[in-house]
C-alpha cells in the first residue's frame, strides 16, 4: 500500500494546488484574500515535507470552494502565536479550517478526527464562507439547495454598502445557520456581475439605487426559483437601527405569501475554474479521449485494460525492462462512485476505435 500512495503523491502536481507558507505573516496574508476570493481556507500544520494524501485529495477535489496551503510545524516555536496554536501539536498532522475570520479558526481537525472520512466529510460540508458571494452556480447551489424544505436568503443591491457593513450581514448570517441551518449569500447585480438576475428582480431594484434589500428563494428544481421580496431593505440611515436579532425573526417567521416563480437565469461564473486542471479534465472529457484517439495513432495499437489500482499493478509496470505505458488513475471515494461507471463507459468507448 506505501507503495501506491507514494506512486499517487508523485503523479499529483500537489505544489500547484497547495501552497507552502514559510511564517505566520504568509497564514495572514492569505486569509486576508477569503473577500476576494470567496473561499475557504485549510490549512495543514505538519512535520512532513510532503503532505499526506488525507488532506491532498479532498484538497483537489474540492479545490474551487477551498484553498489548501500547508505550514511547517517549526512554525509554532514562534513566539507571539495566536492563543489557538496553543492546542496544535508539532508531532501529529493538524488542519485548521478558516472562513471569515482571520484570527481564529472555525474548525480544528487533529487527534483521532483526523481521519480521511472526516477530513472529506468536513471539507464537503463547510465549502462556503459564512457570508459567501454568488461567483458561479457552484456556490448559488451550495446557498440554495435543490428541493430543499429550507429557504435561502439573498441579499442584493449597491456592492459598496453591502461591502461597508458585510460584518453585520456576517453576525446575521453565522445565527441564521446556527439555529436554523439555513444561508444567505450576496448576489451583484450589477453589468460587470450577475447582471442576468436583474430580468427577474429588476422591478424591486435598479442597479443605480443605493440601498440592499433580502429576498427569500427557494429552488423547486435544477431551473425553477421561487422568491418573495421580503421588504427587508437598507440605505445608509438604516445601518444605524440594524438588529439581528428582528430581522432573523423576520426571515424565519416568513409565510410565503404572494411569492413568484421563475426559471433560473444564467449564472457567470468568476471562479476561474481553467485553473484547475482536474475540473478542466473533467469538464472537457470527451474532447481529450477524442483528441487523443484522432492525433496520436500510436494508441490505435495498444492494448487498453481496466485494472484495480493495486501494488501487484504497480510492480509489474515499475520495475525494470517493464513495457512502456500509459496508466489512467482514477481516484474515487468508494468502487460503486458513478464516476467509476462514466470513467469505465468512457474505456469502453475508446476501446472500439483501437
Amino acid at each position: 500500500m506505501s507503495s501506491i500512495k507514494e506512486f499517487v503523491r508523485k503523479s499529483i502536481p500537489i505544489k500547484r494546488f497547495i501552497q507552502t507558507l514559510e511564517t505566520y505573516d504568509d497564514l495572514l496574508e492569505l486569509l486576508e484574500t477569503s473577500n476576494q476570493t470567496n473561499r475557504v481556507h485549510a490549512l495543514l500544520i505538519t512535520k512532513q515535507k510532503i503532505p499526506t494524501l488525507k488532506f491532498v485529495l479532498p484538497c483537489l477535489k474540492y479545490s474551487t470552494r477551498i484553498q489548501c496551503a500547508l505550514l511547517p510545524s517549526t512554525v509554532l516555536n514562534t513566539n507571539s502565536l495566536p492563543s489557538y496554536f496553543k492546542q496544535i501539536s508539532k508531532v501529529s498532522d493538524t488542519i485548521l479550517l478558516f472562513k471569515e475570520d482571520i484570527n481564529k479558526p472555525d474548525i480544528i481537525i487533529k487527534d483521532n478526527d483526523f481521519t480521511s472520512n472526516n477530513i472529506h466529510d468536513i471539507f464537503q460540508s463547510n465549502q462556503i464562507l459564512h457570508l459567501p458571494i454568488i461567483t458561479s452556480a457552484n456556490v448559488f447551489n451550495l446557498v440554495c439547495q435543490i428541493n430543499s424544505m429550507k429557504s435561502c436568503f439573498l441579499i442584493i443591491g449597491n456592492s459598496n454598502l453591502f461591502a461597508q457593513h458585510q460584518s453585520s450581514f456576517l453576525h446575521l448570517s453565522k445565527q441564521l445557520f446556527q439555529k436554523h441551518k439555513s444561508h444567505i449569500a450576496y448576489l451583484d447585480l450589477s453589468s460587470t456581475k450577475q447582471v442576468e438576475f436583474n430580468r427577474i428582480l429588476s422591478s424591486y431594484y435598479q442597479t443605480n439605487e443605493k440601498k440592499l434589500l433580502i429576498f427569500a428563494v427557494r429552488r423547486w428544481s435544477d431551473d425553477t426559483i421561487e422568491i418573495q421580496n421580503l421588504k427587508i431593505e437598507f440605505n445608509e440611515k438604516s445601518f444605524n437601527e440594524f438588529n439581528t436579532e428582528n430581522i432573523l425573526k423576520l426571515l424565519i417567521d416568513n409565510r410565503w405569501q404572494n411569492t413568484k416563480k421563475y426559471t433560473l437565469p444564467s449564472i457567470i461564473n468568476f471562479d476561474q475554474r481553467n485553473e484547475n486542471i482536474f475540473i478542466k479534465l473533467i469538464d472537457h472529457f470527451e474532447n481529450i479521449w477524442n483528441y487523443w484517439i484522432e492525433r496520436n495513432g500510436i494508441l490505435r495499437y495498444l492494448q487498453i485494460h481496466i485494472h484495480d489500482f493495486n501494488e501487484s499493478l504497480l510492480e509489474r509496470y515499475m520495475k525494470p525492462g517493464a513495457s512502456n505505458i500509459i496508466i489512467l488513475l482514477l481516484i474515487a471515494d468508494t468502487p460503486n462512485d458513478q464516476c467509476v461507471e462514466d470513467f469505465k463507459q468512457k474505456i469502453r468507448l475508446i476501446k472500439e476505435y483501437v
